[in-house]
């Protein structure tokens, strides 16, 4: 027995309730169906250009079969997916979402508003069937920004994202990845983002 394998076994006699073994294994067979409907439009209103753009999509991934391997079955290991990790596979993201776009520029000016609409998701929770799952109510982002443009080379815009301070639904942090009330799963939880960007080309 050479040292490292004799220095972990000692450790694992001192040791014996931190030892965890983690192990990947592709064994989940999914089907994803869904639909995707995308609308583009564009025209004038009043003295400028109004562009709009609608994206709508609903999908579903379930879980049509677990094949664990040859190794687990010899152990007895035959449902080794819990309620959380199913869950997570076909729900992690929002079964719906929407996004509506407008921009609407007129001489110099020029303004876009964008609506983010994200489904409702439920996932499961650590301490299993003890613990209600997680619910996460529907949420919409809204994004906003004005330009101006000084020269055909030079434009400056301001703006923020996600101005309302959408966030997801509070949760108990004791049952999160985080161990925080909020998870990043229908949009992340650092609320508003203002910039100003400056856009300067060369010829």
């Amino acid at each position: 027995m050479n040292a490292l394998a004799a220095l972990l076994c000692c450790a694992a006699f001192v040791y014996p309730a931190y030892w965890l073994a983690q192990f990947l294994v592709n064994a989940v067979d999914t089907r994803t169906t869904g639909l995707d409907l995308t609308i583009n439009h564009s025209g004038y209103l009043g003295a400028g250009t109004l562009l709009s753009y609608l994206g709508v999509n609903y999908n579903t991934n379930t879980i049509t079969a677990v094949n664990p391997t040859s190794v687990l079955r010899a152990e007895g290991i035959d449902n080794f997916l819990s309620r959380r990790e199913r869950l997570f596979i076909e729900g992690a993201a929002p079964k719906s979402k929407a996004i509506l776009s407008t921009n609407y520029s007129v001489g110099a000016w020029d303004a876009a508003l964008r609506l983010t609409y994200f489904g409702a998701i439920t996932l499961g929770t650590f301490s299993g069937a003890s613990v209600p799952d997680q619910q996460y109510r529907p949420r919409t982002s809204v994004d906003l920004s004005i330009g101006y443009e000084f020269s055909s080379t030079l434009l400056l815009t301001i703006g923020g994202m996600n101005i309302f301070d959408a966030k997801p639904s509070p949760q108990d942090p004791n049952e999160t990845d985080t161990n925080f009330t909020y998870e990043s799963v229908q949009m992340g939880f650092n609320g508003p983002a203002w910039f100003a960007r400056l856009s300067a080309g060369f010829r």
